[in-house]
């Protein structure tokens, strides 16, 4: 790497850690607050939140205004929030950027090539956000399995004769992770002054699935104009149980073309690892050489052209 590479790394990392440091105790009383707000709202214990109160969006609250309200920003905040995780946008793509540079400067220092350490810093930005979606959907598959469950808690308790804020709050206290937060959010939301239509709302924009949109859709109708809603749950819950019930004859019928994906994900790279103990002068041809190297990035192009192809066949949306 030559030394005026280094010199600028040196000057921007320095830089954005000073401007982080100042910030930090410039914008302690407004973190504060938010601290506080959180254990209000979300009824988290103050020392477990303390860490993650720090955000890109407190330190740089001008800089996070003028993005916060851009349409890639918003869909960050909304993957953010459908995944659980207790970060702004701002702080999530300020962290994606600083792992981009961090990448780039590694690859230039190790080809001294600006090109391909470009392609690896995109991807190093990319990766979190790929992370983000799985997260999101493994959270929102979890919390439509539990929302049966929930259901016929609910309407139990209203059977017994309690309101139906009552029953969310019996729901909270027995169901686990991660319906039991959104659930405690919903009600402490109602006892701070919300409407309970506008709490169930934010309630399914958080979390992102038809299912909850059907909850909150028929629980405003049925709290507005009146109807039984034991009765309304428990269609609700039978639908959705015949939803999670089909889901899994799918997700065994499929299970075939998932494992020859990821044997076709994986043949490749274990055949490269044995012709390269078996045959060491094939493989360093196909590594060293611009040819075996051109071959490759074209192998491998195609193979994720495959695996997309046979992802968009086996995802069925229900």
């Amino acid at each position: 790497m030559t030394p005026q590479v280094v010199v600028l790394a040196a000057v921007f990392f320095g830089s954005l850690g000073a401007v982080l440091v100042a910030q930090h105790y410039a914008t302690r009383a407004q973190r504060a607050v938010g601290r506080r707000m959180r254990v209000v709202v979300e009824g988290a214990p103050e020392s477990g939140i303390a860490p993650r109160a720090s955000a890109a969006g407190v330190y740089l609250p001008g800089v996070a205004a003028h993005f916060r309200r851009t349409p890639y920003f918003q869909h960050v905040g909304d993957k953010l929030g459908a995944a659980g995780v207790p970060l702004r946008a701002v702080e999530f793509v300020a962290l994606c950027g600083m792992l981009a540079a961090a990448t780039f400067v590694s690859v230039v220092f190790l080809t001294h090539r600006v090109p391909p350490a470009a392609l690896w810093a995109a991807g190093g930005f990319a990766a979190p956000h790929f992370v983000l979606n799985m997260v999101a959907e493994r959270r929102r598959q979890m919390l439509e399995t539990q929302l049966s469950d929930t259901l016929i808690m609910v309407s139990s308790a209203m059977q017994a004769g309690f309101g139906f804020l009552q029953g969310i709050q019996m729901a909270a206290d027995q169901m686990p992770q991660p319906i039991a937060p959104e659930l405690q959010r919903v009600v402490r939301l109602v006892q701070l002054g919300m409407p309970l239509e506008q709490a169930l709302n934010q309630m399914g924009a958080r979390v992102q699935s038809y299912d909850f949109d059907l909850m909150i859709a028929s629980t405003n109708t049925q709290l507005a104009m009146g109807g039984n809603l034991i009765r309304l749950y428990r269609t609700i819950t039978e639908t959705i149980q015949e939803r999670l019930r089909i889901r899994g004859e799918i997700k065994a019928t499929t299970a075939e073309g998932r494992l020859s994906a990821m044997v076709l994900i994986l043949l490749p790279v274990g055949m490269l690892g044995i012709l390269m103990l078996m045959k060491p002068d094939y493989a360093q041809t196909m590594l060293f050489t611009p040819t075996g190297q051109a071959l490759l990035k074209m192998a491998g192009g195609l193979q994720l052209v495959g695996v997309l192809v046979i992802r968009k066949i086996l995802n069925l949306d229900l």
